[in-house]
This record gives structure tokens, sequence and C-alpha cells, in this order.
């Protein structure tokens, strides 16, 4: 089962007594923000993400949604062993040689005016051919629009959240509604909630993957 947009908007009609129509457009921020608060505070989702080497250049872009638990591989060469950035750079300072790329490093960075990473994969060495299928596993954020069929939607409409997961983002939907009311003893209230929820979540919920090309993400 999938959590639905109209079962959010219908628990903070239900709560604060709202009229909010279900398929109303008017709260699509707001539970979009909350998919990404709710993915921000454990390491819930997954993913997968390809991309092909380029010779000679050992810096690549990592996806926006990326949040932790790097790990990578090349397709018929097996796992890399992660290093320091400090240690990567070292080695880059006194060596320049190209190969198959044996270990790993990532730099984050920060992209002004949005809740997502700018991140950097490092290689080392750098890749001596274009042919390398380089594979990262990762813990993400969820993204806040999504791609189907070749058409956009807002994350609200698309949560990739399964459905034991409903209780967390009701709560967190009912505090943010809250808090944006200025309504804020209704709003601490409903934070702890949440708060109880996501323990609960850490505690007894194995990670989930969901197997979406990063293209389809932004």
């Amino acid at each position: 089962m999938t959590i639905l947009k109209a079962d959010l908007i219908t628990k903070v009609n239900e709560t604060f007594n709202r009229k909010y129509a279900t398929d109303t457009t008017e709260l699509d921020d707001l539970i979009t923000d909350c998919c990404w608060e709710l993915s921000s505070r454990g390491n819930f989702l997954h993913d997968e993400y390809t991309l092909k080497s380029i010779a000679e250049t050992d810096c690549y872009s990592v996806p926006l949604h990326f949040k932790d638990e790097l790990v990578v591989a090349i397709d018929g060469q097996g796992l890399l062993t992660f290093e320091d950035f400090e240690t990567y750079k070292y080695h880059t300072i006194v060596s320049t040689s190209t190969g198959v790329p044996k270990k790993y490093t990532y730099e984050r960075g920060f992209a002004t005016g949005v809740q997502e990473n700018l991140n950097f994969l490092y290689l080392r060495p750098a890749p001596d051919s274009a042919d390398y299928t380089i594979r990262l596993y990762f813990a993400c954020y969820h993204p806040r629009t999504i791609t189907v069929d070749e058409e956009e939607k807002k994350a609200c409409d698309y949560i990739l959240f399964p459905d034991e997961f409903k209780m967390a983002l009701q709560e967190i939907v009912l505090w943010k509604w809250a808090d944006g009311k200025n309504m804020t003893k209704e709003g601490l209230k409903h934070l702890a909630y949440a708060k109880d929820q996501v323990n609960n979540l850490e505690k007894n919920v194995k990670n989930h993957w969901r197997c979406c090309p990063y293209n389809d993400f932004a």
C-alpha cells in the first residue's frame, strides 16, 4: 500500500475542523516538505544510481537526494574501498595515474535555497577508460519531484513511503500545518507524537529501497 495525499488532507480536516478538498493543490508544498522532513529523520529510503565513467576524470556528481551510507561498486570489479577526503587529496597530489578505480570518497556541499545537498564522488585512481559502469547505493532524502511516465509530479502526489510510515507522516503534516497557523500548543503536541512515531520506525522498520533512476528526480 502507499500513502495518498488525499488521506493526509482528510486528517488535517478532521483534526483542525477544516474543509480542504481532498484533491486541492493548496497543501502540496506543505506535504512535499513533510515527506522530505520524515526522510531527514532516519535512513528510511535508499536508492541506486548508475553512471558511466569518463576517461581520466575522477570527479562525478552525486544525486541531489543523496543523504548517507554511500557504497560504490564497479560492474565486473566489485566494491570500492572508502577513504577520507584528505587521504584522497594527498594521493592525487603525489600521483596522477589512471587505472581501474579502487578507492572512493565524497565531498559535501550545499545549494543555496534548496533542501538537498550538492555532493561529489571522487574515484582513485581516475578511470583509464569510459567503459566502466559505476553503481552507487545510498540512503536518500525523499525527492521533491518525481517523473512518472515522462510526466513530472510533485512528491505529494507520488509518496514513496510505504503504509507503515503513514502515522509518522500524518503527525509531521499536522505539526507543520499547526505551526504555519501559529497554533503553537497544537503544533508542539503533534511534533511530540511525530517524534514517538519516528522512534518506533527506527526500531522496527527495515531499510526500504526505492529503485528509481536518478533522472526521474529533481
